[in-house]
């Protein structure tokens, strides 16, 4: 039996709530994270999962237990575990939880995604996604992220408000200098993905834990300061990579 859009949970009209265009914006996740070295052992975290528009493929590529799902928006995630349901992918038991209780599951992840994550953020959110993103990755883990990059900014240039979803923005855009030293601050180090080819054009970049990096020093109020993680390896400064000016996607 072919089945509608309307039944079929990886193109559920649902995924609207966080961008829609499921059909593409679903496979291109799983596919990245493929070319990038994903194997199906690995343990994933997907940072801000939403609907599982790209959880599903995810999930339907990794071994049982291996998936972990967060979000804020526990409504977002009621929809994610029907459609885990739907799509028969129960038995690859994924993690669906809030994201305040993150820290309480006590795991580390192989791979970090925050897919349409940080051009949402302001400047403070940012700053505790990248702490966030530093107390949960492995020591051989990689963290792999949209965002929209403007050396113009400040620091971040917050986009209109959501509307939907307090303190949220459209299209928040990050100064790289100023991302680096926060990054650099917890012991990472970031380059972007050159041919990542985002179907509405934003920078993709992989971090990394820096070599040598330390436990993370007290940040000062920017968010930057000398740094490190429990990994306990130095912060080494990383070159900025050039990300070609492009202007608003689509939503």
């Amino acid at each position: 039996m072919i089945q509608t859009i309307a039944e079929d949970p990886f193109v559920d009209p649902r995924h609207e709530l966080v961008g829609g265009d499921a059909a593409r914006m679903g496979p291109w996740q799983r596919e990245l994270l493929i070319r990038l070295g994903l194997d199906p052992q690995d343990m994933v975290l997907d940072l801000g999962c939403g609907t599982l528009r790209g959880g599903l493929h995810l999930i339907h590529f990794l071994d049982a237990s291996r998936y972990t799902g967060v979000d804020p928006h526990p409504h977002l995630l009621a929809i994610g575990r029907e459609l885990v349901t739907r799509a028969a992918l129960d038995d690859r038991e994924p993690t669906l939880v809030e994201l305040a209780t993150l820290d309480a599951l006590g795991r580390t992840y192989d791979w970090v995604l925050t897919q349409s994550v940080l051009n949402h953020l302001d400047e403070d959110q940012i700053v505790a996604t990248i702490s966030r993103v530093s107390r949960v990755l492995g020591p051989n883990g990689r963290w792999v992220s949209t965002a929209l990059f403007d050396p113009a900014a400040a620091r971040v240039r917050l986009g209109e408000a959501h509307g939907h979803r307090p303190r949220e923005f459209w299209w928040s855009r990050v100064n790289p200098v100023w991302f680096t030293g926060v990054m650099n601050a917890h012991g990472l180090m970031w380059h972007a993905v050159a041919d990542a080819e985002h179907p509405r054009g934003m920078a993709v970049f992989v971090a990394t834990w820096s070599v040598d990096a330390h436990p993370p020093l007290k940040l000062a109020a920017d968010g930057t300061g000398s740094g490190a993680s429990h990994h306990n390896r130095s912060a080494q400064p990383v070159s900025i990579h050039r990300v070609a000016p492009f202007g608003v996607p689509s939503r």
